[in-house]
């Protein structure tokens, strides 16, 4: 239950970091958004009317914020497919890659569809975490701030992939 309230707070805590994305761009696949655009675009009376593309331009462009506001050193990549079943999203740390249901990016609210990045991109500042860790000598690795980054290690290692 304690870990489900973190995510929350971390959900809740990217919500209101959104606003460090710098630059606006285009390139053959995707939008990137500044972050008065992302606040706008967002909201549900414009996300409904946004095309799929655009949808996927405004994720991205979260997603870099996020990465960078984290401090994530990996270029994460998102993808759309149909994950069959309940699954809405998924990461994949050897291909550094979020994966999102195709059908929940078309149909479901922002708030949802920006939860399960948020939720997502997690996974990867875990791992971040993790390599940090596992870098420590083991006297550093006692240390009280890395009991999570424990919790993180053992969770990761049970972890039965979707796929």
């Amino acid at each position: 239950m304690r870990l489900k309230k973190r995510v929350y707070v971390f959900i809740a805590c990217i919500l209101v970091m959104i606003g460090t994305f710098r630059h606006l761009h285009e390139d053959k696949h995707t939008l990137f958004y500044t972050k008065e655009d992302v606040m706008e675009l967002l909201k549900e009376s414009t996300w409904r009317y946004l095309n799929y593309r655009e949808k996927l331009g405004i994720l991205e462009s979260i997603k870099e914020m996020d990465c960078d506001d984290l401090g994530i050193n990996y270029s994460l990549s998102i993808e759309t497919t149909d994950l069959k079943g309940t699954v809405v999203g998924t990461y994949d740390h050897n291909r550094l890659c979020i994966t999102i249901d195709e059908d929940y990016l078309k149909t479901r609210g922002s708030k949802e569809v920006v939860k399960t990045l948020c939720h997502e991109i997690y996974h990867a500042y875990q791992y971040c975490l993790i390599e940090v860790y596992e870098n420590l000598d083991e006297c550093d690795q006692e240390l009280l701030l890395f009991e999570i980054v424990k919790s993180y290690k053992r969770e990761l290692e049970n972890y039965k992939s979707s796929n």
